[in-house]
């Protein structure tokens, strides 16, 4: 057998085809896939498995628009959105709907 530099030649009794060949008899390769290695296990999170509040949402982006606007000295945008975001704390909310006495409104509209 020749030699060359840098080139190891395979050790007498070994296999030269031994490193293509399954270590397992089972033929299951004991190197680690690249899926194996990158790919993290996925879980639900409350963001896919709970829709959040519109009114939450909402909120969090006036107050995103209000800093961006603070940050770039827009003082009458920051002011209209602080005003927004208190009007939207202030407000009942959509799930919560107003009492109405019925009789009484039937009074008042005459029937």
């Amino acid at each position: 057998m020749v030699e060359a530099p840098g080139i190891e030649t395979p050790a007498e009794g070994r296999d030269p085809q031994g490193s293509r060949r399954f270590p397992h008899a089972t033929g299951a390769a004991s190197v680690p896939t690249t899926a194996a290695k990158c790919a993290k296990p996925r879980e639900p999170d409350e963001s896919r498995t709970k829709p959040e509040d519109p009114r939450t949402v909402l909120l969090g982006q006036l107050a995103e628009g209000m800093r961006a606007a603070l940050a770039a000295g827009d003082v009458e945008a920051a002011r209209i959105a602080h005003e927004t975001i208190g009007r939207l704390l202030g407000a009942p909310g959509a799930d919560a709907a107003g009492v109405v006495d019925l009789a009484a409104e039937r009074a008042r509209r005459g029937g």
